[in-house]
């Protein structure tokens, strides 16, 4: 059973600890919570391949303290190398949509990233900010929209030195596989694009299974 911790200034997380020298961290999705039953059978997955897991709330949403109004994308990003600082070991991200993002943006800073699995990277923050309202329920604050656009993950991929996996369903229609072709194409080597036919935006299902292998086998290779 994973631990209940508090770390940094009031995040809220759950510690799957094997004694590894290694973690995957999870950065959730907008709308997400650390005890969602995606996030716990994937960090399970996790530690049957021998790593660490640790899945946390963002400031400001699930158990977290803070004001969801006060949260910013810079804000989650500085919070990711806070979750690192907690962990102390090599670490791997895996982000998924905005979560994706987070990871990504942090790697070009965090050099004890040491490689990413992003899912279904939402990436273009001029658009994503009106589809997330809707699906996630939660409305962006006016520092989080003025926030958001100052990063260009477009850009920043150029800049991370880590592998990078990339998996995207083909029938996501919240954020197109475009993206994640686009951020391919600008990413460093070693890289890989994975698109999983008839996936939506959330991987329900035998398409979850099918990520969760994916990270695994890239974590087992390069971290």
């Amino acid at each position: 059973m994973p631990e209940k911790i508090r770390f940094g200034d009031g995040l809220s997380g759950l510690w799957y600890d094997m004694g590894a020298d290694k973690t995957i961290i999870e950065c959730l999705g907008l709308g997400s919570v650390k005890g969602d039953a995606e996030h716990s059978s994937r960090a399970e997955a996790f530690n049957a391949a021998g790593f660490n897991a640790l899945v946390y709330d963002y400031f400001g949403r699930g158990e977290s303290v803070g004001d969801w109004q006060r949260a910013t994308l810079s804000r989650d990003v500085e919070d990711l190398s806070v979750a690192i600082d907690f962990v102390d070991t090599l670490v791997g991200v895996f982000g998924s949509s905005y979560g994706a993002d987070v990871a990504l943006l942090a790697a070009t800073k965090d050099k004890r990233i040491r490689a990413l699995a992003l899912r279904s990277p939402a990436a273009d923050t001029e658009r994503w900010q009106g589809e997330w309202s809707s699906s996630s329920g939660l409305s962006p604050s006016e520092s989080f929209q003025k926030d958001a656009p100052k990063h260009n993950c477009f850009s920043a991929i150029k800049r991370v030195r880590v592998p990078i996996l990339i998996i995207h369903g083909d029938a996501d229609t919240t954020v197109r596989p475009a993206v994640s072709q686009k951020l391919y194409e600008s990413a460093r080597d070693p890289k890989r694009l994975v698109l999983i036919k008839g996936a939506g935006h959330l991987f329900e299902g035998k398409d979850d299974l099918s990520c969760r292998r994916l990270a695994v086998h890239w974590f087992r290779e390069w971290l």
